[in-house]
């Protein structure tokens, strides 16, 4: 980052989310790179009206991050206003239900699905017999793993800071008066949770990516990495004997 390109280009905002892994690029993951700061997606083969959808759900995510730099950095953002915004962040995880459901034609009604295993992940999808966490797609596990926090009410024995201790403090929030939300709490749970909805994102593009062939073959479906080549293989030929 010590470019003239890159002294041009960057901006404490932008600092902050490299720091903190809020770009969504997975090279975000490997270091401090300046080029992790390159968001563009290409388009997903969904349909135009889910596309839409999805593009909206990545302008919600940035209208999140922004807010959390905002509180955490700036602090030019009110408790009550960040409030919202964590609230309105968790819905995230709603909004993807909303979304694999369209795209996958899962077996549960519209006002009924949530990001959850019973109303989501076990049901079937395209009038098949297979659940949808039985998908042949490796992305699916991250996604169905996260099913069993995200709107649980009690946080799992045995794990730290997840999504169901961060519901719990959603809970709280969206219950008692603001003059109860102690602020360095709020600043570390919204930065885990924006956090979460980061990977929520990368691992539901990811899945997005093969939902054609997961719909019309019975191959395994692998983003095109030499790992996920090499799993393909593995299972083609298991399969086989």
């Amino acid at each position: 980052m010590d470019t003239d390109l890159g002294k041009k280009y960057w901006s404490k905002e932008k600092d902050y989310y490299l720091k903190k892994v809020l770009f969504l690029n997975p090279l975000n993951n490997f270091g401090m790179f300046i080029q992790a700061s390159l968001e563009e997606l290409n388009p997903l083969d969904i349909g135009e009206k889910n596309q839409s959808m999805f593009d909206s759900i990545i302008e919600d995510y940035k209208f999140c991050r922004r807010k959390t730099y905002e509180y955490s950095v700036l602090q030019n953002t009110s408790i009550r206003e960040m409030c919202s915004v964590y609230s309105f962040a968790y819905s995230i995880y709603d909004k993807f239900a909303y979304l694999f459901r369209a795209v996958y034609d899962i077996d549960v009604p519209e006002d009924k699905v949530d990001f959850t295993e019973k109303n989501l992940f076990s049901r079937p999808y395209k009038n098949s017999n297979q659940k949808f966490y039985e998908i042949k797609n490796p992305a699916i596990i991250p996604l169905y793993l996260e099913s069993q926090e995200v709107r649980a009410k009690n946080k799992p024995k045995g794990i730290g800071i997840g999504t169901a201790e961060l519901n719990e403090f959603r809970n709280f929030i969206e219950h008692k008066s603001t003059f109860l939300i102690d602020a360095d709490k709020l600043k570390s749970k919204s930065e885990q949770l924006i956090r979460n909805i980061r990977d929520l994102i990368i691992e539901s593009y990811l899945l997005l990516q093969g939902s054609k062939k997961n719909m019309t073959g019975d191959l395994t479906v692998c983003v095109g990495t030499s790992f996920a080549k090499g799993l393909q293989i593995h299972n083609q030929l298991n399969k086989k004997s």
